[in-house]
């Protein structure tokens, strides 16, 4: 998701001419006739228009099990929102916070798919959350592993208590430490398939919030 030069050189050189990859590509842009090499898609969409594309498409497979024909984007609107919600709070140029979102909505299509009957709540993020993170003034590159953490605080010890803990300096380590074991269990359970997912550990190496 990052929008730096190494984001653009790791599609490039890892992913861009994939079978794979070019199959579903021509799904995101069907409606683009001619070439899909690089530059043209660029050129054409920019990209944050090639991104959207691209997550819009897997979506749609998690959601349905197949790809569609062609992209509407309607089932990333969610995703923007919350992208621009909490922009503020995160430096640009990574799009972490899009990652995270994505991220939610795809483990939703896939609970969703594989239990029909279950009752399942369609927000990214509860607005008592997002409001949490929004307050942190600081920036941080990890607004994903800050979202995942202000998420499971919420949903485990209140907004309120979260707050006043903060309020008083606390780090991750003192909230972590209000936590039942369960509780533990269960956050450090979504941390790992998160960080698994997205190949990323660096949320094991430091411990402040």
């Amino acid at each position: 998701m990052q929008t730096t030069g190494s984001g653009y050189q790791f599609l490039r050189k890892n992913l861009w001419d994939k079978p794979h990859f070019q199959a579903i590509l021509s799904r995101a842009c069907a409606d683009i006739k001619g070439s899909l090499s690089f530059e043209r898609i660029i050129n054409s969409l920019g990209w944050y228009g090639l991104r959207d594309r691209l997550a819009s498409t897997y979506l749609y497979h998690q959601e349905h099990g197949y790809y569609p024909d062609i992209v509407l984007l309607k089932n990333i609107e969610d995703i923007l929102h919350f992208e621009e919600e909490i922009k503020n709070q995160t430096l640009e140029g990574y799009g972490r916070h899009f990652l995270y979102a994505f991220y939610i909505k795809m483990n939703l299509y896939y609970i969703k798919r594989t239990n029909p009957k279950g009752t399942y709540h369609n927000h990214l993020m509860s607005k008592s959350s997002i409001e949490v993170v929004k307050s942190f003034s600081r920036k941080t590159i990890d607004i994903d592993w800050l979202c995942m953490s202000i998420h499971h605080f919420v949903e485990y010890l209140g907004e309120d208590k979260l707050r006043q803990v903060l309020a008083e300096g606390g780090s991750y380590k003192e909230l972590y430490k209000l936590l039942s074991e369960p509780q533990r269990y269960s956050i450090n359970e979504n941390f790992l398939s998160y960080a698994s997912s997205i190949r990323d550990d660096s949320p094991f190496l430091f411990a402040q919030v």
